[in-house]
């Protein structure tokens, strides 16, 4: 960015590369106690989930046929180009490091795959469900790939 003065090459140079691909922040929007996560990706979508529900995913209460994991079910997904999703991102600052970091990271590394699987076209409803599955009540089945035509171990698809 510009400052008073400066030439573009000035701008340039004291930008750091490094600026271009740090991850983006997480985003605290106070008013519905949700956590926005932008993650990249041809079409842009922003992930919200309830500060309850990151700091507390508690284990899954398993119903018939279904396992998956608690960000599936209490993770919302959106277009950024719907102008209640920007609103909410210009009301919401940036979050503050602290003892959600861990659970923030991993929730992340679920959107991501989340998106992967969007554009390349999964539905919505599917893609959180499948993306993420847990086995023997502990393990975490880290599925974004095509899912097998099996299913491995005590995974339920």
């Amino acid at each position: 960015m510009l400052t008073g003065g400066q030439t573009m090459k000035e701008a340039n140079v004291a930008f750091q590369s490094d600026d271009l691909t740090a991850p983006l922040p997480f985003f605290q929007h106070a008013p519905s106690r949700r956590i926005l996560y932008v993650a990249a990706g041809p079409s842009p979508l922003v992930f919200s989930i309830g500060v309850q529900d990151v700091g507390g995913h508690a284990p899954v209460t398993a119903t018939v046929g279904t396992t998956l994991h608690p960000f599936g079910r209490s993770t919302a997904v959106a277009s950024l180009a719907t102008s209640e999703v920007r609103q909410e991102l210009a009301e919401a600052g940036p979050m503050q490091a602290g003892i959600l970091d861990e659970s923030l990271a991993s929730w992340a590394s679920f959107c991501d795959d989340v998106a992967d699987r969007l554009s390349e076209g999964e539905e919505l409803q599917a893609a959180l469900e499948t993306t993420w599955l847990l086995r023997d009540a502990n393990d975490v089945d880290l599925d974004d790939e095509d899912p097998p035509t099996q299913p491995r171990g005590s995974v339920v698809r």
